[in-house]
């Protein structure tokens, strides 16, 4: 059976979307997969996986009013037995695509209430009017898919207040990836690492001040989402200590992993933050890496139960240096750490385990 993919907002070669989701369903047996994006990109087949697109939007409104049209025709013309959506701007199209009498799955990455009220470009008191507003429309739309999927337990809680057609599908990683990622932990200098977005409310401009304090090395991959963030940052005395390299493909970014003795997530207590597992929480750890990351309650039970790392006061450069260090000067345990973090991963946290919720949830939708 056919299943679509469809997105609006992500990268063709989002971890998430077309390395997990989509290539496990194109190699399942039981199932071919498309993907439809809005990059403007050309058609191809990645892993099994057939990918095309419409034109790429040149404004956010473009893509939320003429990307979704012409998504919405493209969905039109396929003839697929299930019908799986990344974004919260799609949600009208999912719902004209149900009126169709097609299968349809939402897949809810983010709190996006939590992520809006963190928008720098509106002032905060319209941003927590337009979060109620888009949860008061979320609430509602929900119920009429087939089924939702989301990251984590938080977020689930919440959507079951409109619906218990929720289930949680973890960003764990694929194991196959990252067991042969190797240390030489003896010879490694004090190098530490962060790939992701490269923004204000994600804690980078205290990471770059921590390594002054830790006298470390920060290898830096991703993209800036402001140019004046940007300037800001590379202004920065401490960004001598900086080796950035803009967005990074999978390769690179084990290159990366392979230099580095610690992985950080620096985030800030922002409404999206504070419950969420991004994808580097779990790549960090399956690479063999501990990780120094934000105090949030959630983040600091992981570490106080499973000993892979530490945690800093978010947005204190001299904490997080602190706290870096410790772990850099005790060269003998980082061998310890690293392996006990990769086992962690290996035993119960991997993608293998996710795919067959979503083959699952696909069998009993279509069935």
């Amino acid at each position: 059976m056919e299943i679509t993919h469809f997105s609006t907002v992500h990268r063709r070669f989002d971890t998430r979307v077309l390395l997990k989701e989509c290539a496990s369903v194109a190699n399942d047996p039981d199932y071919t997969c498309n993907l439809f994006l809005a990059d403007g990109g050309k058609d191809e087949e990645y892993n099994g996986v057939k990918i095309s697109a419409v034109p790429k939007p040149k404004t956010k409104i473009h893509r939320i009013t003429i990307s979704q049209f012409q998504m919405f025709m493209k969905l039109l013309k396929s003839k697929s037995a299930l019908y799986h959506f990344h974004d919260p701007e799609l949600m009208f199209t999912g719902i004209a695509l149900k009126l169709l009498g097609r299968k349809v799955i939402f897949d809810i990455h983010e709190d996006f209430p939590g992520q809006l009220q963190s928008k720098v470009y509106l002032n905060k008191p319209t941003l927590l009017v337009l979060s109620k507003i888009y949860a008061l429309i979320e609430s509602f739309l929900i119920r009429f898919f087939d089924y939702n999927i989301t990251v984590n337990e938080d977020i689930q809680s919440r959507l079951f207040k409109s619906t218990k057609k929720v289930d949680v599908v973890y960003n764990y990683p694929i194991i196959s990836e990252f067991i042969n990622t190797q240390h030489d932990w003896k010879n490694k200098k004090r190098v530490i690492c962060y790939i992701g977005g490269v923004t204000r409310i994600r804690g980078l401009k205290s990471l770059v001040q921590a390594t002054k304090y830790a006298n470390c090395k920060l290898l830096l991959g991703g993209s800036f989402d402001e140019k004046a963030f940007e300037n800001e940052l590379k202004s920065l005395p401490e960004w001598e200590n900086v080796e950035y390299f803009g967005q990074v493909d999978r390769k690179k970014m084990f290159e990366i992993f392979s230099k580095s003795c610690v992985g950080i997530i620096p985030f800030l207590p922002e409404p999206n933050h504070v419950n969420a597992t991004p994808n580097k929480f779990f790549e960090y750890l399956s690479a063999g890496l501990p990780i120094v990351i934000s105090n949030f309650p959630k983040w600091q039970s992981f570490i106080d139960k499973h000993d892979v790392g530490a945690t800093f006061e978010p947005g204190n450069p001299e904490d997080l240096g602190k706290k870096l260090r410790e772990i850099l000067d005790k060269r003998q345990e980082l061998d310890e750490l690293g392996q006990k973090a990769k086992n962690l991963v290996i035993e119960k946290r991997n993608w293998d385990n996710e795919y067959k919720k979503i083959k699952n949830l696909y069998e009993r939708i279509l069935k």
